[in-house]
């Protein structure tokens, strides 16, 4: 049998379960989700903890692993609340947790040493040191570096580290230094820390210098980095060490995530077959406008905070279609950006951009598109009840910000929940005549299976079982997680081998395969760990008074 292959995995975000389906169906190795509670994303729909089962038995049935969020800062009173979530993870076989606290890292890894801890980019784990002296404190399975990482810098941390590196690869930026963000809590009594991050940095600001206010002109968004598009480094991160790359999007929608994950996992998949990986203009406009802010590559390629941050807008704003021309008595004449007037049609979503924050915008579905005589011209006529674009000025940038077509197109790659990864499986079918027939299956994973017919077998006077009669039975695999990779025939005369025999023993062999990995798990957590780290706290001494009495 051949050694198991392990290859860069492709980590996609699910808020909800038609997102968790979108990232399994577009080639998702792992998915991470947050439950009710300790999660960093709490305005997301997130599951309940009930749920857990059923989400984690989606996920290990299209072999796809599940890593749960519980990346919050816990206070002390929540600690035994903690205890039970860590247990339901266990019981459901959750793959890892991700966790930002380091007390609580330390409490799991003495609640339950076989769930894997995954360091939160919220640990601000930066450098080779810093990652070692945390795996000396807590065994970690893996460290998610913070995201201001260039190339360089992530080599450098791979070389010097034993602990596996996964790297953010696409979707928001966040102003603070790999989200330690204090300012929403400063300003509105909204910790990011604990879920709840009110995104002050969307929020336009001024520039006072010396007393005097600046002249910014249209960039008043000063704190709002556009997104994080790295596809086009896959193949040097794979190169630098890097096993994970994940996609942020917790709250974003399944057009996202199934746009995002198939462009990652088509850019990994790439990179392993040592082919040059370009993705088409079409597949960067569904990226756009599945949600952008403008597309960069971060930090990736180093320090440039005037590309980073654009600072004309805080939210998405799709594909930029062009400018306006001039307006018309039903709507405006715009010379498009890419010459084609195949990007827009009746139906889509635009939005003219005026420049001013916090300003009404004009916009909303097209209601008819007029070609001109030339590729570079559209008249782009909206509803007769919406005059918003009677003002608007000639030069004003005109974006498409929704496109039902697409959003259709995305939804129908999980619309029967296609398994994408499935285990291979090797078979072992034996027996002699007037005997019985046996049928082993196994995986790659030391997982195994056996099934028997008591026959008895019967000499075949013609049509004897073939290895590829065989192999046609046993192949039919439907909508099960597995592949047929080899099958060995190992009886040595000619027999008759009823191919309803061969499928039943197919079928009794993947349900006590099914049984045995995707079970119920009755393993348990030392539930006295809480109280154990207690009691090996070292009081603190008091402070020495500042008057000593002699």
């Amino acid at each position: 049998m051949p050694p198991i292959k392990t290859s860069p995995e492709v980590l996609a975000p699910a808020g909800d379960w038609d997102s968790l389906r979108a990232a399994c169906a577009n080639g998702a190795n792992a998915v991470y989700f947050g439950l009710s509670d300790f999660n960093a994303r709490a305005r997301a729909a997130n599951f309940e903890l009930s749920e857990l089962g059923k989400v984690m038995q989606y996920l290990h049935h299209r072999n796809v692993k599940g890593f749960v969020t519980l990346n919050t800062l816990i206070f002390s009173d929540e600690l035994p609340l903690v205890v039970d979530f860590v247990q339901a993870c266990v019981q459901h076989q959750v793959d890892a947790v991700i966790v930002q606290d380091l007390g609580l890292a330390k409490l799991i890894s003495r609640l339950a040493p076989q769930l894997p801890i995954h360091a939160s980019t919220q640990m601000t784990l930066t450098e080779p040191r810093g990652i070692n002296f945390m795996n000396s404190l807590v065994p970690l399975e893996r460290v998610v570096l913070a995201r201001e990482l260039s190339l360089e810098n992530i080599r450098d941390v791979a070389e010097h580290s034993e602990v596996d590196l996964e790297v953010f690869v696409h979707g928001a930026l966040c102003v603070a230094y790999s989200g330690q963000c204090l300012t929403s809590e400063a300003l509105g009594g909204r910790s990011a820390n604990r879920g709840q991050c009110a995104q002050a940095c969307r929020l336009p600001y001024e520039m006072i210098v010396d007393g005097q206010k600046q002249d910014l002109g249209d960039r008043a968004y000063l704190l709002s980095p556009q997104d994080l598009a790295g596809y086009e480094q896959i193949s040097d991160l794979i190169a630098s060490g890097v096993v994970s790359f994940k996609i942020e999007g917790r709250l974003k929608g399944p057009a996202y995530v199934a746009a995002t994950t198939k462009t990652y996992r088509d850019a990994v998949d790439a990179a392993e077959q040592q082919k040059a990986f370009h993705l088409s203009r079409e597949r960067v406009r569904e990226l756009e406008l599945t949600f952008s802010r403008g597309l960069t590559s971060g930090f990736l390629e180093g320090v440039n905070h005037q590309k980073l941050v654009r600072g004309r807008f805080p939210k998405s704003r799709g594909l930029l279609l062009g400018t306006v021309k001039a307006l018309t008595s039903r709507g405006v004449i715009v010379t498009l950006a890419e010459r084609d007037v195949s990007v827009i049609k009746a139906g889509d979503g635009i939005v003219i951009d005026l420049g001013k924050p916090e300003q009404q915008e004009p916009g909303g579905r097209v209601w008819r598109v007029v070609c001109r005589l030339s590729q570079e011209e559209v008249e782009l006529q909206l509803a007769p009840e919406n005059d918003s674009w009677h003002s608007v000025p000639v030069g004003a940038m005109v974006w498409k910000t929704d496109d039902p077509a697409l959003k259709k197109k995305l939804e129908a790659t999980f619309h029967n929940d296609p398994i994408v990864h499935r285990k291979e499986l090797f078979a072992e079918l034996t027996g002699q005549i007037g005997g019985k027939l046996v049928l082993i299956l196994r995986d790659r994973w030391g997982n195994s299976a056996r099934a028997e017919w008591e026959g008895p077998l019967q000499q075949a006077n013609q049509r004897p079982a073939t290895i590829e009669s065989v192999t046609k039975q046993l192949s039919r695999l439907g909508e099960t997680p597995y592949s047929l990779a080899e099958v060995k025939l190992d009886i040595r005369e000619p027999v008759l081998i009823p191919a309803s025999v061969l499928n039943d023993l197919r079928r009794q062999a993947i349900a006590q395969l099914e049984s045995a990995i995707f079970g119920a798990c009755e393993k348990q957590i030392n539930r006295n760990a809480l109280e154990e780290l207690r009691k090996e706290l070292v009081p603190v001494p008091p402070p020495l008074s500042k008057h000593r009495h002699s």
